[in-house]
């Protein structure tokens, strides 16, 4: 009766034991952080101006066409860069504006749009550009200006540019 017993016994007695061991793992384990968005919070120039109000910082616009194979690879790798992320979502307003859009934008109390727009033409085609576009001094596609917290034009750089170049860039432009 006693050797009936004894395999139960240790039975419960190894389920008692993976049940605390369990219970204490899951005790110990740190919980896990918040989470956070990834990737670059891009805003419109719009509510760049809006929040520049509470918070100046210089303005980050990115100038691009859905054509465009170089604009496609920023998305692909420099935009990918955690550092880059960083920089833009904490230095700057990270401004996207498609050059060939037919939006209107209000900026600095003026209102932009693109007249010659033409309809016909599909998003992927090359189209009139848009009237900001040359208030902002964007040369080309692609194109990144850089706007200070004066709203002053501080430069603008052409073309593709790999994460350590962007990065050294931001550094120039940025007073913070």
């Amino acid at each position: 009766m006693i050797i009936c017993k004894m395999p139960y016994q240790i039975i419960i007695l190894i389920w008692l034991l993976v049940g605390l061991t369990s219970c204490q793992e899951n005790q110990s384990k740190p919980k896990s952080a918040p989470v956070v968005a990834t990737g670059i919070q891009w805003m419109s120039i719009e509510e760049a101006e809006e929040k520049m109000k509470s918070d100046p910082r210089e303005i980050f616009v990115m100038v691009y066409a859905n054509w465009c194979p170089h604009c496609k690879n920023f998305d692909k790798t420099t935009y990918q860069n955690p550092k880059v992320i960083a920089e833009l979502n904490t230095k700057f307003y990270p401004v996207k504006i498609n050059a060939h859009s037919n939006e209107s934008m209000v900026y600095q109390g003026k209102t932009f749009t693109n007249p010659n727009f033409d309809s016909t033409k599909s998003k992927n085609e090359r189209n009139s550009y848009h009237e900001i576009l040359y208030e902002i001094q964007a040369g080309s596609i692609p194109s990144i200006v850089f706007i200070g917290s004066d709203f002053q034009v501080k430069g603008a750089e052409l073309g593709f540019k790999e994460a350590d170049e962007l990065r050294s860039l931001m550094k120039m432009y940025n007073n913070g």
